[in-house]
């Protein structure tokens, strides 16, 4: 009886808990929403599968055979002395199929009626059905099962005098694996990519103290284990808090030379915290690691294992993704480390493809002229090398070429395309002679992408058109090879004819547009902003026209097709081009657009964004374009309160475009309203946070100058004054204005130095700027 109330109370716990945070009321949910076999607590199916899912929803045969089980138990026809046994052969007959959502719920289930039905605490089966129901739950994809597997891990450690046996080992082994389900689920729905929420981080880092607060507790028949704390570090490597990994390492070590408990951490644990090091991308502490283990591992007494291949290409890893200077150089000498350990002291060190790879990658990323050739010397050592007998060791990889064709194709080296395509003979060569070399469109979208940067680096106009046409022969060449060229490579061509014949360009990517809207090829979003960029390029009186139109049949596809959804830059683009339009109208579509990315969720309204509205209407004949400009403004203020919050500095190009309108406009019946939008304009960059430059103390002194000088303007002056001088922003512009309009102003802080010719800045100022004074 205890035992069943005891997971009675648990259920109506947990579900009291979920409406809560839900904000829901168990009548709020319709009989199509809910369904017996589809909730875990009464909490809602999504039918949300994560990544690893493939299984359709089909209840499958072991799904029917725990139904009926359950039912038994209903009725009173199962014998119940052997409900956690008959449960263990459940769940195990379910973790052999191909899981569904709702085999998380059921699982829960399964688990509840062992307990209900268990002769606790002795029962030797429930930390074993707790650690396959967590499988189970976690396999399911249910868009729950993070929350119930947490729960359900809580519930076992509050409970730990019920459910535990005397079994150290055992009680270890399964409660661990609990926490690896839950970490693992953890990294895939989060990892570097996707900002981890606080509260799911405080119940990890609430639930990890917990751990070893029982572990440390000898009344607790629980220990510590290896691959629980190695999930651990997984964890907060792939979090981005490798300094949490490594407090992580050193308290293993900490716990096991202290303790009976032989917690030594694996070699992996070391490797994983350099790999999160490699992301974090810290060579020095990544070094620090290996440094540490070679050091350590031949005392027969540390229990700090020596560094293999893995740790050397996480520390390689950690180079390239620095882009320091000298990351290359560094990358090599690491490499030539590896050879000479795995020679001197026959360490498991010995350079392979990826280390190979990835040392090229860090000379691709490296500054400097001299780049582009080391990794080609790296790439054609690595060739050697599989070439004399190494092939085992040093396979080719397509990433190597391609690392080495992308530094020539940005190196900005005259000859760099056709070092480029030399590179891709030797890839086309390999790939028809090696069955294992597969081909792809990568190296000709990158060959592609070295003609457009050479035709866009030079102002010979037969160059130019040499280059796209060379561009345009990539693409043929690449199709005569059997390779279906994806968007990427469509958006590289489209810009190589931009940067020679914008015309060109709209002609190529209407015959695209053509052949996607016939199904014969695939297109994204940026082919249609190459597209627009190319419109935009042309100047010509219909561009605006052009522009929305095909912004509307983006739309239109976008219904059918998620991948060409207008994005931001779509409407940016259209923005520039109604900035410069004639249109008489332009200014009030650019307004409106603005206002459609404002109220889309999928969209956000940049600085860009406003500050290209505000030129439009800074460039019309409307007027009450001031006070449109000035709405704008505070449009936009409402926009960077998140940004305040989140501790972010706000751009001030919006602000330099309400005081360039104000400026262009500051005469005549705009002359009043120009002032008082260029004083708000500087009372809500402060307010923003934002940081003014040159730019924005020209237009405001600009402003200023308008209209006759009353000793309010003038004070205004004085202060914007004061602090330009204060960030070293004075300019010879605005010395000139103040010097000249606001005489008085300019004799206060210039001092002996206000009669002199004019336009020179005391050496103070620029002083503050070399030390710093900054207001």
């Amino acid at each position: 009886m205890k035992s069943s109330r005891l997971a009675l109370r648990s259920l109506g716990h947990f579900q009291r808990r979920y409406i809560r945070s839900r904000k829901l009321q168990p009548s709020n949910l319709s009989h199509q929403d809910v369904n017996e076999d589809e909730t875990f607590h009464g909490h809602v199916s999504i039918r949300r599968f994560f990544s690893s899912s493939t299984s359709s929803n089909t209840p499958s045969i072991h799904h029917a055979q725990a139904r009926e089980f359950l039912d038994k138990l209903k009725t009173g026809s199962f014998n119940t002395s052997i409900v956690p046994q008959r449960v263990e052969q459940l769940l195990i007959a379910l973790l052999k199929g191909d899981n569904t959502a709702n085999d998380g719920p059921l699982a829960l289930q399964l688990l509840n009626s062992a307990i209900m039905h268990s002769n606790l605490p002795n029962e030797r089966l429930i930390p074993r059905l707790f650690s396959l129901a967590c499988q189970i739950m976690v396999r399911s994809g249910h868009s729950l099962a993070w929350n119930e597997v947490h729960h359900q891990i809580w519930r076992l450690l509050d409970g730990h005098k019920e459910f535990l046996i005397n079994d150290i080992p055992y009680n270890t082994h399964h409660v661990n694996d609990a926490c690896v389900q839950l970490i693992s689920l953890t990294v895939s729905q989060y990892g570097r990519k996707r900002r981890m929420d606080h509260n799911t981080s405080q119940k990890i880092q609430q639930l990890i103290a917990e751990l070893k607060r029982q572990y440390k507790d000898p009344k607790i028949p629980l220990g510590a284990s290896v691959d629980g704390f190695n999930s651990f570090i997984m964890y907060y490597c792939d979090i981005g808090k490798p300094n949490k990994a490594l407090e992580q390492l050193h308290w293993m070590l900490n716990v096991s030379s202290k303790s009976k408990q032989m917690l030594e951490p694996k070699l992996s644990s070391f490797s994983l915290t350099i790999s999160g090091f490699a992301n974090d991308s810290d060579p020095d502490k990544a070094t620090e690691i290996i440094q540490w283990m070679l050091s350590s591992y031949k005392n027969k007494a540390s229990p700090i294992p020596a560094p293999n291949r893995a740790c050397f290409n996480g520390l390689l890893h950690a180079w390239a993704k620095s882009s320091r200077k000298d990351a290359g150089s560094k990358a090599e000498r690491v490499l030539d480390w590896m050879q000479q350990l795995y020679e001197s002291d026959q360490l498991d060190t010995q350079p392979d493809d990826i280390s190979f790879a990835t040392c090229i990658n860090a000379w691709a990323r490296s500054p400097g002229r001299e780049s582009p050739a080391r990794a080609e010397a790296l790439l054609h050592k690595m060739l050697i090398l599989h070439e004399s007998g190494n092939g085992d060791s040093i396979k080719l990889s397509l990433s190597a070429f391609c690392s080495v064709m992308d530094a020539w194709a940005g190196s900005g080296d005259r000859a760099a395309p056709q070092k480029v395509d030399a590179i891709l003979d030797i890839v086309e060569e390999r790939s028809s002679s090696m069955e294992d070399f597969e081909l792809t469109a990568f190296p000709y979208t990158i060959l592609i992408k070295s003609w457009e940067r050479a035709a866009s680096g030079t102002k010979d106009r037969n160059r130019q058109l040499e280059c796209s046409d060379n561009a345009f022969k990539v693409l043929t060449r690449m199709q005569n090879m059997g390779i279906v060229p994806p968007p990427t490579t469509y958006n590289a061509t489209i810009m190589a004819l931009n940067s020679s014949s914008p015309m060109n360009a709209i002609f190529y990517f209407l015959q695209l547009e053509e052949q996607y809207r016939q199904c014969k090829i695939k297109l994204d979003t940026r082919t249609f902003n190459c597209g627009l960029n190319a419109i935009a390029s042309m100047m010509k009186p219909d561009a605006a026209e052009k522009a929305t139109e095909m912004l509307s049949r983006m739309k239109e596809y976008a219904t059918k097709d998620s991948y060409v959804q207008p994005d931001e830059t779509t409407f940016n683009i259209i923005l520039k081009v109604l900035s410069r339009s004639n249109l008489e109208d332009a200014a009030h579509r650019a307004d409106e657009l603005l206002q459609d990315m404002i109220t889309m969720k999928s969209i956000r309204s940049s600085h860009v964004s406003f500050s290209t509205c505000i030129i439009a209407w800074g460039r019309s004949q409307a007027k009450d374009k001031i006070q449109r400009v000035e709405k704008l403004l505070v449009q936009f203020e409402k926009t960077q309160k998140k940004n305040q919050k989140a501790g972010k500095v706000g751009s001030n190009a919006v602000y330099n475009a309400v005081l360039s309108v104000c400026y262009h406009n500051g005469s005549g019946e705009f002359l009043d309203q120009a002032r008082e939008t260029a004083t708000i304009a500087m009372q809500t960059l402060r307010n923003a946070k934002a940081t003014a430059d040159k730019a924005t103390y020209e237009s405001f002194f600009k402003v200023m100058t308008f209209a006759p000088v009353d000793p309010a303007k003038e004070n205004l002056v004085e202060t914007e004054f004061r602090r330009c001088i204060e960030d070293g922003l004075v300019s010879v512009d605005s010395l000139k204005v103040v010097k000249a309009v606001f005489p008085s102003v300019a004799e206060k802080y210039l001092g002996e130095h206000h009669g002199t010719n004019g336009e020179s800045i005391p050496r103070q100022w620029s002083k503050q700027i070399r030390s710093g004074s900054r207001r």
